[in-house]
This record gives C-alpha cells, structure tokens and sequence, in this order.
C-alpha cells in the first residue's frame, strides 16, 4: 500500500472511530464540582415545620428549642408511670404548624418497644398520622396514645419519634 494522502486520511478516520468505540461513548461516570450551601437553622417552635407543646403536661420545650415528650416516673407527681394494661391518650399534646409556603405531607411513625405502643392521631377526627396533608400556613393538633396492654411492669421505653414532611408539590 503507497503512502498516499488518501491513505493516511483513511487511515487516521479508522483509527478515530476504532479508538471511539474502543474507549466507550464519550460518557462519563463521575464529576467533581464544588458549590456553595447555607443552611440557617430554628428552634422546633420556629422551623419551617414547626413543632409546638400542647395542652399536655407531659409535653413541653427543652433549653434546646427541642420539643420533649416526658412519661417517665419523674414526669408524674404522686406516681411511678401510666396504668399497665390500658390505653392512654394525652389530647391535643403536640401541635405541627406548616411555615412553608407549599402544602406538605406528614407521617409519624410511633413507637412499639417492650410492649408499649406509643402513636400519635389527628385530634380532631383520631386519625392517624400517615400521609396527612397540612397546607401551608395551617397546624395540625396531635393526641399522644399510649397503649401498654402489651407491656409489663418492669417495661420501660427511650426512643426518638421521626416526623417526616415532603412536599406535595
């Protein structure tokens, strides 16, 4: 084969398009890229989806800003605890205030430890908390139900309530 111009131009376009398909698409799997964020945080009482004590003793602020839900012995006066065996509702305990500008979907999810059952509903239907639209601008009063019908005397739970908020929109 003579080394012609028409040669190498073929040559070079072969080894293009080879080299192309040898080392993929032209796609890429990873990108690096730096931005800025800020993020401005509130109190529960002042956030954008703002939690707030009840009519509830038993249900209140820390020095934190952080909303605290206390049924242990030391919570009550004359008392160890709630009664074995029943179900226990503190009414409107906690309320959640939409301060967002666009209507968001709430869900609670309880507690069930040791026999205890800890839920929260809707108060003025007792309804309960999954998938509830609160729009914006509007709050949503909680009755706190604890059933320990399940539990013993010596049952005792410490855990962390989730609330999750998404947007509908």
């Amino acid at each position: 084969m003579n080394l012609t111009r028409r040669n190498v131009l073929l040559g070079l376009g072969t080894m293009t398009i080879g080299g192309g398909a040898a080392f993929g698409s032209g796609a890429f799997s990873q990108v690096e890229a730096d931005r800025s964020v800020t993020v401005d945080v509130a109190e529960d009482s002042a956030a954008l989806i703002a939690l707030a004590p009840g009519e509830s003793a038993y249900v209140y602020e820390d020095e934190n800003g952080l909303i605290v839900i206390d049924l242990g012995g030391d919570a009550f006066d004359d008392a160890d605890g709630l009664n074995l065996g029943a179900v226990t509702t503190l009414t409107e305990a906690l309320s959640v205030t939409n301060n967002h500008d666009e209507t968001v979907e709430i869900t609670i999810d309880g507690v069930d430890n040791d026999g205890i059952d800890v839920g929260f509903e809707e108060s003025e239907y007792g309804e309960g908390i999954a998938g509830y639209e609160l729009a914006s601008g509007s709050t949503l009063d909680l009755d706190i139900v604890i059933d320990t019908r399940g539990a013993n005397a010596d049952s005792r739970i410490d855990e962390d309530v989730t609330i999750l908020a998404e947007s509908t929109e």
